[in-house]
């Protein structure tokens, strides 16, 4: 019972083709509360124990116990003596492994990154991120549990069962609003594939998709329940339960009308994704940054440009950093901006862009110590670096856009500004680690035409929240480009290039996804998708997107069901607080 829901929801996501199996994978987790199987006090077994003790003794020494605490002097901090545990601490141990299992069978291909890093610099950051990612997130996972079998005695049966409901989004909520965020495994992302079944999320975004799935967990599970007490089957509540699984299917044909405004185009752009498929451990590494030039140039025309108004490389093609400052006139973009002159189009590109500061005090966070060339010759310098993307226009204009969601450690350390003093006394101890710095204010690429596009780069894509901004600003459509050779051959990309799906949905524009080594599609305003027609060879493909002005409530609310659920989390707990400490104080008076 235990590692049926783990087994579960491992199904419900790639590799896995089981994504339905979501709507029923809670129902045994909802068993182990209701059927009292948490004892009291129980004693420690031996996978667990040697986890804790390291957990406590590693607290106990970074926080000194070993000097201010009296019972813990000397070496006696190293002792670990606990022989039983709480029934709340074996409720953690169970969903801890629910989660994990779950964690490590969707988001595997971290460890597999790791592994596959050319460098052992690399390594170490890959493998520390995946760590940390399946480590903690099947902790914070059960967090809504605890918060649950602690509240559930003290109310309703029903106001507690919607109580877990509130706890779970809370959580996927402040999952996408912190550095530390892993949200890959969003229980709404599970069913991005189907696209007639989630298209009222440009309403609520891919948390009303996971709302829709813990309510139908919940009408299962009491399906269950009674037919587990009564010993038959209660069809009327069955038929509740599914019809409630297939309402978005009744409602998706109503807001797929053509005459909504939402979904009426203003204009349409001829678009030509170019997928390189290089090997970075194989081809790659063997070309110099010229034949790579050369090679998208190719591309680029090997069918005929005539009718094409922006050609789009994926995330880091250039293959070595640009200084902002003279960017325009660097030597590796002229093939570039000669396939620009000589077709009179527009060119979007990814690359790594670096700017040099005279002190780490004007320089952004993130910045390392470094040369940049000035007045005088070399200097010494701050460099900080930005994943970026560059539209090069007809006009000879070039607009950048500065990546701003980052993955944590291996592209920027979580909250680095908030090491203040440490950074002062080790001045870019970070080096070798996530270090770009972020984006200062959103700036959309405006096309030569007048046509502003939206842009994520790979991580970005993965947050609804943060997509809706472009969308906001005037983002007319989204382009996505992402660089998937460190996890290819794995489900990870796959699991990636899905959202695009919620992403068009979610703000009603196409999107374009342009990756490099398999994965490049185009998304319209309705959710149905195109994918280039040999998914991971050197190719390009063309399409005509539509572009569109109207707003989603989505795009305009943003995640307003994770705000009222955090708010609702707050008033259950003290709700919960209130009636659990009340009768004990009319004991007493009496």
């Amino acid at each position: 019972m235990v590692f049926l829901t783990g087994v579960l929801l491992a199904d419900s996501f790639p590799p896995f083709p089981f994504h339905f199996l979501v709507f029923i994978a809670f129902v045994p987790l909802f068993v182990l509360f209701e059927t009292e199987n948490v004892p009291g006090r129980v004693p420690e077994d031996k996978i667990f124990r040697p986890i804790k003790a390291t957990v406590i003794v590693l607290f106990r020494v970074l926080t000194l116990q070993f000097i201010w605490r009296p019972s813990k002097r000397g070496i006696k901090v190293m002792r670990y003596r606990r022989r039983t545990i709480s029934g709340n601490a074996q409720l953690f141990r169970y969903t801890y492994s629910i989660f994990f299992l779950w964690n490590l069978a969707g988001s595997y291909w971290l460890l597999v990154a790791a592994v596959r890093a050319p460098e052992l610099d690399d390594t170490l950051v890959l493998g520390a991120a995946a760590l940390l990612a399946l480590l903690l997130a099947p902790a914070l996972m059960s967090l809504p549990c605890q918060l649950y079998s602690r509240i559930r005695h003290v109310l309703t049966p029903v106001v507690a069962a919607g109580s877990f409901i509130v706890f779970w989004l809370t959580f996927e909520y402040l999952q996408f609003n912190w550095e530390l965020s892993f949200s890959w495994l969003t229980l709404g992302h599970s069913l991005a594939y189907y696209p007639a079944w989630i298209q009222y999320a440009e309403f609520t975004g891919v948390l009303g998709v996971s709302f829709h799935i813990l309510v139908a967990n919940l009408l299962f599970y009491r399906t269950y329940r009674f037919w587990d007490h009564r010993k038959r089957m209660p069809w009327g509540r069955l038929a509740i339960a599914l019809v409630w699984m297939a309402l978005p299917f009744a409602v998706g044909p109503l807001l797929l009308n053509e005459s909504r405004p939402v979904l009426q185009p203003e204009a349409r752009l001829n678009v030509r994704l170019v997928q390189p498929s290089l090997d970075p451990h194989g081809e790659e590494k063997l070309m110099t940054a010229e034949d790579k030039m050369s090679l998208f140039s190719e591309l680029a025309q090997s069918d005929s440009l005539a009718d094409v108004d922006l050609v789009i490389l994926p995330e880091k093609a250039l293959p070595r950093p640009l200084a902002r400052s003279n960017a325009g006139r660097d030597r590796l973009l002229q093939p570039l901006w000669a396939l620009v002159d000589s077709h009179q189009l527009d060119l979007l590109t990814g690359l790594e862009s670096y700017a040099g500061y005279p002190t780490q005090d004007s320089a952004p966070a993130g910045a390392t110590p470094g040369f940049a060339m000035g007045d005088s010759g070399r200097q010494a310098a701050w460099i900080a670096t930005w994943n970026s993307a560059f539209l090069l226009r007809r006009d000879r204009a070039l607009d950048m856009y500065d990546k701003g969601r980052l993955a944590p450690l291996v592209e920027r350390i979580p909250y680095l500004e908030w090491f203040g003093i440490f950074n002062q006394f080790f001045p870019g101890w970070w080096s070798g680690m996530g270090n770009y710095a972020k984006q200062d204010s959103l700036v959309l690429p405006e096309t030569s035409a007048g046509f502003r596009l939206g842009v994520l780069l790979s991580y970005e894509s993965a947050f609804g929240a943060y997509a809706r901004r472009s969308t906001q600003a005037g983002g007319q459509a989204i382009i996505i480009i992402t660089n998937n050779e460190w996890w290819s051959g794995t489900a990870g990309y796959e699991q990636h290039e899905w959202y695009a799906t919620l992403r068009a949905i979610e703000n009603r524009r196409s999107v374009l996804r342009s990756a490099n080594l398999g994965g490049s599609r185009f998304v319209n305003a309705r959710g149905e998708s195109q994918e280039l027609p040999n998914s991971e060879a050197a190719q390009v493909a063309d399409f005509t997107i539509e572009l569109h002005s109207g707003t989603t409530f989505y795009a305009e609310h943003g995640d307003w069901i994770g705000r009222m659920a955090g708010w609702l989390t707050l008033l259950v707990i003290v709700i919960s607080l209130y009636l659990n400490f009340t009768p004990r104080k009319r004991k007493k008076r009496s």
